[in-house]
């Protein structure tokens, strides 16, 4: 399903906080990268590749993935690509997380 340049409705996450064990009602831009790479893989019928956590910092930490760093996006946005998991550390513990949908200018 695609909403360009939609606000998600407050209610319609539900589903992505329930499925890494969270009470409804919780920041949700890990747990809905988690549920969409969980939808893709179970279709695929794979292992999904995430840590199952509402934590975005935690999703940094623990990933086996390829890490670019902003220094080497900004010197080379060809590395960006849309499918990609973005992840933001906004201070301490904290952080915001989501798909790239689309790169301009690269």
């Amino acid at each position: 399903m695609k909403y360009p340049n939609r606000v998600v409705k407050e209610g319609e996450t539900n589903a992505s906080v329930v499925s890494v064990g969270l009470p409804p009602g919780n920041y949700w831009c890990a747990t809905f990268v988690y549920w969409c790479f969980d939808q893709a893989c179970t279709k695929l019928q794979r292992r999904n590749p995430l840590t199952r956590t509402g934590q975005v910092m935690t999703h940094w930490n623990k990933t086996t993935g390829k890490k670019i760093l902003v220094s080497d996006a900004v010197n080379r946005p060809s590395l960006v690509r849309p499918g990609q998991i973005f992840m933001m550390n906004t201070g301490g513990s904290s952080g915001h997380t989501g798909l790239v949908e689309k790169v301009e200018g690269g």
